[in-house]
Order: structure tokens, then C-alpha cells, then sequence
């Protein structure tokens, strides 16, 4: 009968190697290139090691676009900023074509555009023709930024064209400007009715010089909106309120004055 056998306690050296085994084993792992991690969900994963790339190792990174695009140096700036109508959160974008595909447009109540980028101002692009369009070329630095500015402005959204800072309040050479830059906007049709005079409010205008000559109707009259034709000569060769306010014709050389009557579009 063999003798029995007994077990014998590591000792020493025999205890550490066997304790090396698993230590060898994770060290070739990550020596392999793979490397233990926890999943979003919290579970383990393996992922590939690699060496970072020159973008992320530097730090910096660049906003991104309402489509989620990382924007470049150029794009950067004008910030817009507009709040809406319904109280719903203001928006921040870096393009016009960005403010235009915005969810809210068509509540948006006011829009701001603020320069972030390179000084001394210098235009850019289309920027160029807002400023000989606006001030005919006669501006350059903050006077030239002033104008790109409000020109982007009346380019977002305005939903009071005859209000304080609607298209009535501005001029005709700005309106131009505007109606030039967003073209594809979607009140491009608008800008470019006010900047040809096609499109007016109340007030008192030069059929010619101020106003296109056409045939005009009033878009939603008050009640007591009441509008007069006059002629060169200074007679009065028209008149009446809201009720025919449809069609009312404009000859070149006359005045035409209307008061609570709202917008007039030509026909």
C-alpha cells in the first residue's frame, strides 16, 4: 500500500512564482494592446488601445452647429441670438441659414447678432456688398460692422414690419443691403418688397422717389384707417378707408398718406 501522501505548504520562491503567473498574464494583455474598461452601462468592456490624434491631444475643440458639425475658425464669427414670442428657450446660432431652420422660426420675436471675430473688422464675402450697398463704400471698421450687423438682423426674423425696429424704420439703402444678403431667406420676398417700395406702411411717401407707382391694397386695415391721394399740384384726387382700402392706384408724381391702415402691397 502506497505510503500516504501529505500536502506540503509553498514556501519561498515556490509561493512567488506561482503568485507571478496571473501578474504575467495581465501585463501581456496590456502589452498586447488591450485594455479593461466599463461600458456606459457600467458593464465591462475591452476596448483597442490607440494613440491619440492631434485634435484631441491639443484640447481644443470648436462649437458645433445646430446640425451637429464642428464649425471652423471662419464660421465663428457672428453669434445671433433669438428669443420667441411663446416664451420658449432662446437660440444661439452661427449662420443665418441655421436661425431660418430652426424649429421656433416662425415665433422667433427678435433676433440680436454680435461680432466675435478678428480685430479691426474687415468684411468678408457678401459682407462687402452690404457695406457699398448701405453706405455706398463709405465706411470702413466699426461703421462698416454696424451695418453688416443690422443688415443680418433684418435678415432672421421680423414679425412687426411697421414696429420700431421693423422694416418700415429702415432705410431704403439698408433695405437693399438686407434684401441683397438673404435673398433665400424666408421673408426674402418681403425685404425685397420694402427695399423696392412696393411694400410700405403708414406715413406719408413720394410716389416715385419713396414708392413704386401700382395699384395697392392694404393687408388687414383697421377700421378706422383712412388713406388720401394727392396730386403734384397739391389736390387731392382720392380718398377713403378701410372698406376701399382693396385697390387704390398710385400714379408717379403724386403723395400718397394713409394713417391706421397698417401694410399697403402692390398688387
Amino acid at each position: 500500500m502506497p505510503p500516504a501522501t501529505r500536502a506540503v505548504p509553498l514556501r519561498g520562491a515556490s509561493r512567488g512564482l506561482i503568485l507571478a503567473v496571473p501578474l504575467l498574464a495581465a501585463t501581456s494583455l496590456v502589452l498586447g494592446g488591450c485594455s479593461t474598461g466599463s461600458a456606459p452601462d457600467g458593464s465591462a468592456s475591452t476596448t483597442a488601445s490607440a494613440s491619440p490624434s492631434p485634435s484631441s491631444s491639443s484640447g481644443a475643440t470648436r462649437p458645433s452647429s445646430a446640425r451637429g458639425t464642428t464649425l471652423a475658425a471662419e464660421d465663428l464669427r457672428f453669434l445671433i441670438t433669438c428669443s420667441h414670442v411663446d416664451n420658449a428657450p432662446d437660440i444661439s446660432r452661427y449662420s443665418l441659414e441655421e436661425v431660418w431652420a430652426s424649429t421656433n422660426y416662425v415665433r422667433i420675436k427678435e433676433c440680436t447678432v454680435a461680432y466675435q471675430g478678428s480685430r479691426p473688422y474687415e468684411p468678408q464675402g457678401g459682407e462687402t456688398a452690404v457695406v457699398d450697398t448701405a453706405l455706398h463704400g463709405q465706411a470702413t471698421g466699426d461703421a462698416a460692422l454696424a451695418a453688416v450687423l443690422e443688415a443680418m438682423r433684418l435678415c432672421t426674423r421680423i414679425p412687426d414690419e411697421t414696429g420700431p425696429e421693423g422694416f418700415a424704420a429702415a432705410s431704403r439703402d439698408m433695405l437693399r443691403a438686407a434684401a441683397a444678403l438673404c435673398p433665400d431667406a424666408p421673408q426674402g420676398k418681403i425685404i425685397q418688397a420694402w427695399a423696392s417700395g412696393e411694400r410700405f406702411g403708414d406715413g406719408t411717401h413720394a410716389v416715385g422717389p419713396e414708392i413704386a407707382a401700382g395699384d395697392y391694397a392694404a393687408v388687414d386695415p383697421a377700421e378706422s384707417c383712412r388713406w388720401a391721394v394727392t396730386s403734384g399740384t397739391g389736390a387731392q384726387v382720392a380718398s377713403g378707408g378701410a372698406a376701399e382700402a382693396s385697390t387704390v392706384t398710385l400714379d408717379r408724381g403724386s403723395s400718397f398718406s394713409s394713417d391706421n391702415c397698417g401694410i399697403w402691397r402692390k398688387m
